[in-house]
C-alpha cells in the first residue's frame, strides 16, 4: 500500500497524469503540391563533383556505379527522402518523354529503383502562368525502421520539369527549369472531454516528428486546418510539446513517420495559446537588456513598437541593418521604438555591430538552447531570422509576416500620420 503515493509522486515529478495516454492514428499522406522548391539538375559529372565536395555529410547517399540504363542526357540532383538525403535523376528527352528515378532505398544504386514516368501536363509556378512541363507523382511505400520496429513508410513527392531555363542564386549559369514538392499532411481525430477535434500532422520528404515539423489542431470546431498559417492559435511546431484541448492539457508526440499523434494527459495547467496573426493583442513579455535595464512590452503602450528578431549571422539581417536604423532616427522622437531580440552570438559581437551601425535601441540576447533557453523566440515562435513583428499603440499586432524594413516603414508612416 505504500507504493501507491511514491508513484503519484513520480507522477507529479514527470508532469504527467496518471490517465492512460492516447495513441491517435493518422490517415493516407496528402501532397501539397503548391509547396515546391526548385530542384537543382546537373549533368552526371558535375553531380558527382558535388558528391566528391559534400562525402562528409553523414545523411548523404553517394551514387555508385554509373546507373545502368539512364541515358547521357540524364540529370541528376540529391533530395532528402526518410531521413537520408538520396540521389535522383530525370532521364530522356521531349521526344520520347521523360522519367524520374530515386534512390528509394538509399544504397547509392539507381538501377534497382522503379522509374516514374513523367506525364506531359500544364503546372503554374511561381510567376502564375501556366507552361507545358512533364511531372511525376511519386505515392508508394518504403521499408524502414524504428527502433526494432520494421515498417513501411509512405513517400509521396511530385516533380516537374519544364524545357525553361532559370537562373538560380548564386549560379552562374542556368539550368533547366524543376521543381520538387514533397510537404504532406496525414489527418486524424482525438478526444478531449467527450470533444472529437480533428487534427493534422505536418511532415516533409516522409518524416514527422522532427522538432520543425508541425501538427495542426482544430481548436475553434470549424473544421478548417490551415498549414500555411504558422502564425495561428491553432499551429503547433512539433518542439512545443504542449496543447490545450477543450479545456485539458496534453503532452503530444508524432510519430516519425507520420502514422500516428500521442497525447499524454498532464496534471499542470497548460495556458493558452496567443494567436500572432494581426488584430491580435501581442504576448506579453519582459527582458534584461545588454546594459542591466528591464523592459516589459506592456510599458510601450501608447507607443508603436517594431520586435527585432535578428542575428549576425544572418546575412539579409546585416543587409537590412542601415534601413532600419535609419527608420528609427526618422521616426522615433513620433512614437517609435524597437526592441531587438538577438538570436547566438556574444554580447561583444553584438556590441561592436550594433555600435558601428548605430542600433541605439534596447537589445536582447537569447543564446541558450532552443526552445527553452530562449524564452522570446519560442514564446513568438521563431520563424527564422529576419523576422519582424510591428505592434500598435494598443498593443495589438499590425504586421506580423513583414521581412523587409521598407514595408515597415510604410505602414509606420501610416500609423503616424
Amino acid at each position: 500500500m505504500r507504493l501507491l503515493p511514491a508513484l503519484c509522486l513520480l507522477l507529479l515529478a514527470a508532469g504527467t497524469s496518471h490517465r492512460a495516454a492516447q495513441v491517435a492514428a493518422t490517415g493516407p499522406a496528402r501532397l501539397l503540391s503548391e509547396e515546391y522548391g526548385y530542384l537543382h539538375l546537373q549533368p552526371e559529372r558535375e553531380y558527382r563533383e558535388y558528391l566528391k565536395r559534400n562525402e562528409g555529410d553523414a545523411e548523404l547517399v553517394l551514387l555508385g556505379a554509373a546507373p545502368t540504363g539512364l541515358s547521357e542526357a540524364a540529370l541528376f540532383s540529391s533530395e532528402a527522402v526518410l531521413g537520408k538525403v538520396v540521389p535522383l535523376a530525370v532521364d530522356g528527352d521531349s521526344e520520347k518523354g521523360y522519367s524520374l528515378i530515386v534512390d528509394l532505398n538509399a544504397n547509392g544504386n539507381l538501377a534497382d529503383d522503379p522509374r516514374w514516368p513523367m506525364q506531359p501536363r500544364s503546372v503554374k509556378l511561381w510567376d502564375g502562368a501556366e507552361k507545358p512541363a512533364y511531372v511525376a507523382d511519386v505515392d508508394t511505400k518504403v521499408p524502414a525502421e524504428v527502433g526494432r520496429e520494421k515498417l513501411s513508410a509512405a513517400v509521396r513527392l511530385w516533380v516537374a520539369i519544364t524545357e525553361d531555363m532559370v537562373l538560380l542564386p548564386g549560379e552562374t549559369e542556368p539550368i533547366r527549369e524543376a521543381v520538387i514538392a514533397q510537404a504532406t499532411l496525414r489527418e486524424g481525430t482525438v478526444k478531449s472531454r467527450g470533444r472529437t477535434i480533428r487534427f493534422a500532422v505536418s511532415g516533409v520528404a516522409g518524416i514527422y516528428g522532427d522538432d520543425f515539423n508541425s501538427v495542426l489542431f482544430d481548436l475553434n470546431g470549424d473544421r478548417k486546418l490551415d498549414p500555411d498559417n504558422r502564425l495561428s492559435s491553432e499551429y503547433f511546431w512539433v518542439w512545443e510539446r504542449d496543447v490545450k484541448l477543450n479545456g485539458e492539457g496534453y503532452e503530444f508526440s508524432v510519430d516519425r513517420y507520420g502514422r500516428s499523434l500521442t497525447l499524454t494527459p498532464l496534471h499542470r495547467k497548460v495556458p493558452e495559446r496567443p494567436s500572432l496573426e494581426i488584430g491580435h493583442e501581442a504576448p506579453d513579455f519582459a527582458f534584461i537588456d545588454m546594459d542591466g535595464r528591464r523592459h516589459r512590452l506592456k510599458d510601450y503602450r501608447g507607443k508603436i513598437v517594431l520586435l527585432d528578431f535578428w542575428g549576425i549571422w544572418c546575412p539579409a539581417c546585416v543587409n537590412h541593418a542601415p534601413a532600419v536604423a535609419e527608420a528609427y532616427g526618422k521616426f522615433h522622437e513620433k512614437g517609435f521604438e524597437i526592441l531587438g531580440i538577438h538570436s547566438g552570438g556574444t554580447e561583444e559581437q553584438v556590441r561592436r555591430f550594433t555600435e558601428e551601425h548605430k542600433m541605439i535601441w534596447p537589445q536582447t540576447l537569447e543564446t541558450g538552447e532552443f526552445p527553452q533557453g530562449r524564452p522570446l523566440q519560442k514564446l513568438y515562435r521563431f520563424l527564422g531570422a529576419p523576422h519582424y513583428f510591428l505592434i500598435g499603440r494598443d498593443g495589438r499586432i499590425l504586421a506580423s509576416d513583414v521581412h523587409k524594413p521598407a514595408e515597415i516603414v510604410r505602414i509606420v508612416e501610416q500609423q503616424l500620420d
